[in-house]
């Protein structure tokens, strides 16, 4: 393969095999947020443009169609994603060549739209019209799905009504909710399996704020939300969402006799903090209603106007976990 990042990539190409060896001109691939699921929809591109797959039908990563995919440069592969998801280096800051009139918002003064837009996907029209570079198929890798506005996926649903000879759509999906089902009958379907701890890991691993939070999260049941939230000062949002979101989840499960999947270095403080909400009357749905609290404000983490004010309220939600 050609991304090595993913221990999950190799388990999921197993998973995928029956639905490779029976492809489709549009194929939608659904799974768990933060693995990465653009980058296998790439490696699946990738392997069919191969020149020469490995015995189990991946691609080598060394043949010059693997070097232009790396590179973003492959003449039969695009890739379709929100300017923001670019900014943000989804597939680590090198990704093949993205369509759109503007270009990326990157590098521009202008914030980078989280939307997938009708001229990207009118920007196909000419590649859906050539023929391939290399005499085989032509890929185009599109997703989140459910980040095209209303526009754009009316766009893509006529072209997959009538898909030009030898063009393959792989299109991602997180979260099902908000894609038109016209474009989900266009499409077959895969969905890819995934142990939740191995995801948080990797993007814990990742995290340039466990440094600091890790230890305050130890004292959740002590949280200071004003002193935390001049603590965090312009860390990222979203990060810290996802430590609490996963603590208070890694906390659930200790809750229930269960061992974390996440922090397990920390199970001596799970099992305290745990043994002090089950003193409190309603403890288990007090802490289901903050986590749910939590995971709603992922959406609006990427640009808050003010991070303190987000932090202060964060930090509150996991202080009401053992606090009316």
């Amino acid at each position: 393969m050609i991304k090595k990042d993913f221990s999950w990539f190799q388990d999921w190409w197993k998973q995928s095999q029956t639905v490779r060896q029976r492809p489709a001109s549009a194929l939608l691939i659904s799974g768990p947020p933060n693995a990465d699921l653009l980058g296998f929809a790439l490696e699946w591109a990738a392997a069919d443009l191969c020149e020469s797959p490995l015995p189990d039908g991946s691609a080598c990563g060394s043949c010059p169609s693997c070097g232009w995919v790396s590179q973003g440069q492959h003449p039969d592969l695009r890739l379709v994603q929100s300017d923001a998801n670019e900014e943000e280096g989804a597939l680590s800051g090198e990704s093949p060549e993205s369509t759109g009139e503007g270009g990326s918002a990157a590098g521009s003064d202008k914030k980078a739209s989280k939307e997938i837009r009708i001229d990207q996907i009118r920007g196909l029209a000419t590649f859906a019209q050539v023929s391939s570079h290399r005499g085989g198929r032509r890929y185009v890798v599109l997703g989140p799905v459910a980040d095209m506005n209303f526009a754009a996926a009316n766009a893509l649903l006529k072209t997959l009504e009538e898909p030009a000879d030898g063009l393959r759509f792989i299109l991602v999906a997180d979260r099902l909710e908000g894609v038109p089902k016209t474009i989900l009958s266009r499409c077959r379907r895969l969905t890819l399996h995934l142990d939740a701890g191995l995801v948080a890991q990797q993007v814990l691993a990742a995290s340039s704020v466990g440094a600091w939070l890790l230890p305050m999260l130890r004292q959740a049941d002590r949280a200071d939300p004003l002193g935390w939230a001049q603590t965090a000062g312009k860390a990222d949002v979203r990060e810290v969402l996802e430590h609490c979101q996963f603590w208070l989840t890694d906390l659930q499960r200790v809750s229930l006799g269960l061992a974390p999947k996440v922090f397990g270095d920390c199970s001596p403080d799970l099992s305290r903090q745990a043994q002090s909400l089950g003193r409190l009357p309603g403890g288990d749905l007090r802490l289901a209603h903050q986590l749910s609290v939590l995971q709603g404000m992922t959406r609006s983490a990427d640009h808050p106007l003010n991070p303190r004010l987000v932090f202060e309220s964060i930090f509150g939600h996991l202080q009401r976990v053992f606090y009316a």
